[in-house]
């Protein structure tokens, strides 16, 4: 929103309100409506009104919002510093028509020097940084290091693998002791390759795990937790209605009308068997088919319809089975998931004991670890009359985002604003901004939920103290054509959707500030046709061919571009490449594919939003020459000679490799011209 002469007034007016420095609000913004610029009005606006750069606490959702915010932030009060006296009366009255114009105008002038100079400036930062900040400052009373470290992704994955190497070579030291005997209940049913990610989707969820180890009780009391969680029940009968006089009335029966003998072979298979297991495997395979359905056609349908009881027996039969696998199903799951546990307890104890002697705190660490701070640590009175001391106004942007562990950060923030009378006299407010509709659903504990049911609950806070509270809706939006918006009310035209990102389907509307044509389309999906597999043994068999469904339909859309370009929907305006945005359900493989064919044509596209760097070939390339010229790996140096950094062949390279004595980088130097030059480039590289 750059011109806010072009808003049109009743958004302006929604806007000029939820920047009410006197309330405390809570926005419900559509994409596009302005939120950041809205954010960026309410803290110009305090400190127009006189509130410290100091008492002012911004929390966002990523580094680049909270950078974002910045800027604008101190674009308006650098540009309010330099503007003259005429234009700077008129831009006050705008930003702050309740405070003082003469006194608003003299703090504007002096703003952006103030707000630099402040120790810590104005706090516009992510929740997480907020944390650490918090931890840093209160590092006796969290106990933690006061020189503590962030512990990165890539370094997590790293404690995380060792400690189950170790605790797998535990294992393997001790046949006998209770990791091995985990492993070995625990690999019957996941395999030994996947074990590794599955203690690693186990810790994902670790701070769950914590509550329910807390309970104690040992083996027995998790066994009973989970075993009532999933709905295990002991009241299923395990005795079939069919005893062995019925399958052997039943078996002559259908020998005589000379119908189902499959079934009939499997009933005899199944009394003649004297192993229980055995016995349940083909009692099941009689009334159930190999994808595991109830059959159909146990019988033949003409003897069902002779005798209906039998017809009815068959299908309680089928009944009772069912509820036997099911039960099944579960017992092998509390059996696979106890001793699990029990590994990732020892994964988790050792990568904390790790992260203790390193000094490191992880993202969940920062705000579990800050949140104890301010409500359950014995200093926690303390910690919160410290900063009862300098936070006053405290504004949530992407409010649909946080996780719950997060909202009681805030909470705890927070829990004196709405307290009633205070021992100081301030005025002390919560803003809060968010989009259900825009959540990233799971991605590190987002609950988009917990957005409504907060807003409830603060708003009976606010109301309970006599304290002004506006939730305001801004369905405007200057990002997007009307027919793009109306497809999203369409959607959320189902009560069952709205409700599901916790709004009603009334409350979901979209209001167009451009009136510039767009349109949405939905594609079908195609599919592939039928080839044969490709018969020479040195074809690749991961590359698409022509004629799957993917390319065809990246070709179509191409097609629709380059159409579109020469002449727009309906005969309109020819489109503009940026003018397409291309949604797909799934990432992979249907981006690359597209991204491949709009090149291949030269239409400019954006290309992959997320690219793994280290699985670049010219990265890996990299890394190689790296290894090679730190470690003198000989198969990196291999892989290095055959890159494009020096383009050796594979006759080339054996020529140097074979029947060398020493190392690969020794054989270099003692080669031919092209392989002494070869090892002066890697000694020089080496060097640097």
């Amino acid at each position: 929103m750059s011109k806010v002469r072009d808003v049109p007034p009743e958004a302006l007016d929604a806007q000029h309100r939820s920047s009410d420095p006197d309330a405390s609000v809570w926005v419900s913004a559509n994409a596009g409506a302005g939120k950041t610029w809205v954010l960026a009005q309410r803290v110009v606006r305090l400190l127009l009104a006189g509130v410290e750069p100091g008492a002012i606490l911004c929390l966002t959702y990523t580094n680049a919002a909270a950078a974002e915010m910045a800027g604008r932030v101190f674009g308006t009060l650098a540009k309010l510093a330099t503007l003259p006296q005429a234009e700077l009366a008129a831009e006050v009255a705008r930003l702050a028509p309740d405070a003082s114009a003469r006194e608003a105008a003299l703090r504007a002038r002096t703003l952006f020097a103030r707000t630099l100079e402040t120790p810590g400036g104005i706090k516009v930062q992510t929740v997480h940084a907020f944390a650490a900040a918090l931890l840093r400052r209160f590092p006796l009373e969290a106990n933690v290091s006061g020189a503590f470290s962030i512990l990165d992704e890539a370094t997590r994955i790293e404690l995380t693998d060792r400690a189950i190497a170790a605790t797998l070579g535990e294992g393997a030291a001790d046949p006998d002791g209770p990791v091995a005997k985990a492993v070995r209940a625990v690999v019957p049913y996941i395999g030994d390759s996947s074990l590794g990610g599955a203690i690693k989707d186990l810790l994902a969820q670790r701070a769950i795990l914590a509550d329910w180890l807390a309970l104690g009780g040992g083996e027995a009391r998790l066994e009973a937790t989970l075993a009532e969680a999933l709905g295990a029940s002991g009241d299923v009968s395990r005795t079939p209605l069919f005893d062995d006089a019925d399958c052997r009335l039943l078996i002559a029966h259908l020998r005589r009308e000379n119908v189902s003998e499959s079934t009939a072979s499997a009933m005899e298979a199944a009394l003649a068997t004297r192993d229980p297991a055995e016995h349940e495997i083909l009692w099941r395979a009689i009334f159930f088919n190999k994808n595991g359905q109830p059959s159909k056609n146990v019988v033949a349908p003409k003897i069902c319809k002779a005798d209906p009881a039998l017809e009815t027996k068959i299908a309680a039969e089928q009944a009772r089975l069912q509820q036997v696998i099911e039960q099944d199903n579960i017992r092998a799951v509390i059996a696979a998931s106890i001793p699990l546990v029990q590994l990732g307890r020892r994964v988790h104890e050792r990568v904390e004991a790790e992260k203790r002697r390193r000094g490191l705190i992880d993202y969940d660490d920062q705000i579990a670890k800050a949140m104890n701070l301010v409500q359950g640590a014995s200093a926690a009175a303390w910690v919160r009359y410290k900063l009862d001391e300098g936070i006053d106004h405290i504004m949530l942007d992407e409010a649909q985002d946080t996780s719950p562990a997060q909202w009681d950060l805030v909470d705890a923030l927070t829990g004196e604003f709405f307290a009633g009378a205070s021992a100081r006299t301030a005025h002390r407010t919560l803003f809060v901004v968010g989009d259900e509709k825009q959540s990233i659903y799971s991605f590190q504990g987002a609950a988009p939920e917990l957005f409504a049911a907060m807003r409830a609950r603060y708003g009976d806070r606010a109301a309970g103290v006599g304290a002004p509270f506006s939730p305001i809706d801004l369905a405007h939006s200057f990002r997007s054509a009307p027919q793009v918006l109306s497809a999203v009310d369409r959607v959320f035209a189902d009560p069952a959707l709205a409700a599901s990102v916790g709004a009603s389907a009334s409350a979901v509307r979209h209001i167009a500030v451009p009136e510039e044509a767009g349109g949405v389309d939905v594609w079908p999906l195609l599919c592939d046709d039928v080839t044969e597999m490709p018969t020479a043994w040195d074809e690749p068999l991961d590359v698409r061919a022509e004629t799957s469904g993917p390319v065809k339909l990246a070709k179509a859309i191409a097609d629709q571009i380059e159409a579109w370009a020469e002449t727009g929907p309906d005969g309109g305006r020819p489109v503009t490449p940026g003018g397409v945005l291309i949604l797909t359900r799934k990432r992979e493989p249907f981006a690359s594919l597209m991204n491949r064919e709009l090149k291949k044509r030269g239409i400019p596209a954006a290309g992959t939003d997320r690219l793994d760097v280290t699985q670049h070939i010219a990265v890996q390339d990299m890394l190689a020459l790296a290894r090679a010229v730190i470690s003198r790996d000989d198969l990196s140096l291999a892989a290095v000679l055959k890159s494009p950094l020096f383009g050796f062949d594979e006759e080339a390279l054996f020529a140097v490799a074979h029947g060398r004595e020493g190392s690969l980088l020794a054989a270099l130097g003692a080669g031919d011209a092209r392989a002494r030059a070869a090892h002066a480039t890697l000694a020089r590289w080496s060097r640097l």
